[in-house]
């Protein structure tokens, strides 16, 4: 127990006599620190009063014989022992190691309370005075500044102004180590490195917080990366912007990279994504807009929007505004640059009625459903055949719709043949419009009343010729009116009057006509003259002559004649009354 006691009394001693010592070691100790960069390699130790402290710590030494004390403390003995009252800085600041561990290991068997205060005291009076300016410690081993009781707290404060510097410009690593980290700057908050990395590593999460603005800036490059997991920037649930490259510096801002399956991701809520310039590739052709398994939804262009195409956008299709419509247009102006629409089909095998291409007009939305919401018309190419190395025939098929799906009405063919089907099917053409070919553009005219005019004046030698040719029969309902000769050029022609062609008059086949009707009327208010160039004339009853007229008869005679043998010639009165007889 007097050994412990002992032990104790020594340490206290040691411990109040080192620190006032050194706090005595130079005159004015609170402008100038024995530690700061100015201080020597060795300090002249002195009590309190300003006397040698030689003999206390010989005094001291001769106590401690016989315990076990820190090597530090007994190599301090050594040293005054062989007159050297200038120590080595390095032996103080070991001594000192030792009096605080001494003190730390022992403290609760010191029974009085206010000798532990004092003792204290000068030790913490020591420490503000070390700190008060610049402290420099060197040491080959590890230190520590460490708190053994009561969660007291270190606290290391510059005076004034200056700066608290941790670590060196070297390879020197500056660890903290603690449940949690605060650091609380007045004004800004600034961490540099020089030219090393400066690194925040941990399992656990790494927070930048404050109440206003967090600044990370260097004069280099700034990387943020990962080696385990994901990047992440904004990920909580506040409500607030994050802006990237918004300052007024024209800057590059690139995402992602080019490397095997890179992806860069864009997401967004019913807020969508904003873009304020143009969203180009890196080079011309160099990006595509989705892809086949990612394709895009909808697609919105402004009033007036255009799409172009092509490296030197020759063709654009543009949002007209006054028509609410497309313009298709190719941009060159020369000659023969004509803007090109190609509806192509996918198929490899065209057999014949295979449509090539389609174009259908459609009122979808029409409230009233039904027939209105139909395919109300269209046009389609349409093969005639099948095609191969020598065939492409083609016609097109113009289909429109009447109370039905969109049926076709009028066709072109391959060969230029415009058939009209349906069962109203019509060609209308303008009042006083025209009907005509390359060479003769009106040769057929058609009035507003309906009056056809066919306005060739090629005279007519045959049934093949003439203005107006027709291969078949011909109708027509009221009169004609022939301007010049009216021509029955066939043998045995039949000129027919009569709704049920009652009269008619009848080519022989020879050179004869038959005249046949019932009666036959001939009313002159002139004269009438009956020629024949042989001077005979018949008359005939059932086709049999009965009397004939011999106007050029021999020396002059007219010769009437009956042609049956039996008849008699007989002249009668009005009344019947025969006057005479032959």
């Amino acid at each position: 127990m007097e050994s412990v006691t002992r032990t104790i009394r020594t340490l206290l001693l040691v411990s109040f006599l080192l620190p006032a010592g050194l706090l005595n070691a130079v005159p004015d100790s609170n402008s100038y620190n024995p530690f700061s960069d100015n201080y020597s390699d060795k300090v002249c130790l002195v009590l309190p009063d300003g006397s040698d402290i030689a003999p206390a710590v010989m005094v001291l030494e001769r106590a401690c014989r016989g315990l076990e004390i820190p090597e530090a403390v007994s190599e301090l003995f050594e040293c005054v022992k062989r007159g050297k009252h200038m120590i080595d800085m390095e032996i103080l600041l070991d001594a000192l190691d030792g009096c605080q561990e001494l003190l730390q290991n022992h403290h609760d068997r010191i029974e009085d309370d206010a000798v532990y205060r004092l003792v204290s005291d000068n030790l913490n009076e020591y420490s503000r005075a070390l700190f008060g300016n610049r402290w420099n410690v060197q040491s080959a081993e590890a230190m520590s500044i460490t708190t053994t009781a009561g969660n007291t707290n270190i606290t290391i404060d510059p005076n004034g102004s200056g700066t608290l510097a941790l670590g060196s410009a070297d390879n020197t690593a500056v660890t903290a180590d603690a449940l949690a980290i605060t650091m609380t700057s007045v004004n800004a908050l600034t961490l540099t490195d020089g030219t090393a990395s400066f690194a925040l590593d941990g399992t656990g999460a790494t927070t930048l917080s404050a109440a206003s603005t967090v600044d990370l800036d260097c004069t280099g490059n700034m990387q943020i990366n990962s080696s385990g997991g994901t990047i992440g920037l904004g990920n909580d649930a506040i409500a607030q912007n994050i802006n990237i490259g918004t300052g007024a510096a024209n800057r590059t801002i690139t995402v992602g990279n080019t490397n095997g399956t890179t992806q860069v991701a864009l997401k967004s809520g019913s807020g969508g994504v904003t873009i304020t310039g143009a969203l180009t590739p890196a080079s011309a052709d160099g990006a595509a807009l989705g892809s086949a398994a990612l394709e895009w939804s909808d697609l919105f262009l402004a009033d007036g929007g255009i799409v172009y195409f092509g490296n030197s956008q020759d063709t654009t299709i543009t949002h007209d505004t006054t028509t609410d419509g497309l313009d298709f247009k190719r941009v060159a102006t020369g000659a023969n640059t004509p803007m090109i629409l190609t509806l192509q089909t996918g198929s490899t095998a065209v057999v014949v009625d295979d449509v090539i291409g389609a174009i259908d007009f459609q009122a979808p939305d029409e409230a009233n459903e039904q027939d209105s919401i139909l395919v109300a018309a269209g046009i389609e190419a349409i093969s005639e055949g099948t095609f191969d190395l020598t065939y492409n025939a083609t016609k097109l098929s113009f289909k429109t719709a009447a109370s039905e799906v969109a049926a076709e009405k009028m066709a072109l063919s391959s060969t230029g043949v415009l058939t009209l089907n349906g069962g109203s099917g019509a060609i209308i053409i303008p009042d006083a419009g025209s009907i005509g070919s390359a060479s003769d553009t009106n040769a057929i005219t058609i009035a507003g009343t309906g009056v056809v005019a066919v306005t060739n004046t090629t005279a007519s030698s045959s049934a093949s010729t003439g203005a107006l040719t027709v291969g078949g029969g011909l109708g027509v309902a009221a009169d004609i009116f022939v301007g010049d000769d009216l021509s029955l050029i066939s043998d045995s022609a039949v000129l027919s009057l009569g709704a049920d062609s009652d009269a008619t008059l009848t080519h022989d086949g020879t050179t004869g006509l038959t005249i046949a009707a019932t009666p036959i009327s001939i009313d002159s208010t002139g004269s009438l003259d009956l020629s024949s160039t042989t001077g005979d004339i018949n008359f005939q009853d059932g086709g049999v002559n009965q009397l004939a007229l011999d106007l050029d008869g021999t020396a002059g005679d007219i010769i009437m004649k009956l042609m049956v043998d039996s008849d008699d010639f007989v002249f009668q009165q009005f009344d019947g009354t025969e006057v005479f007889r032959v």
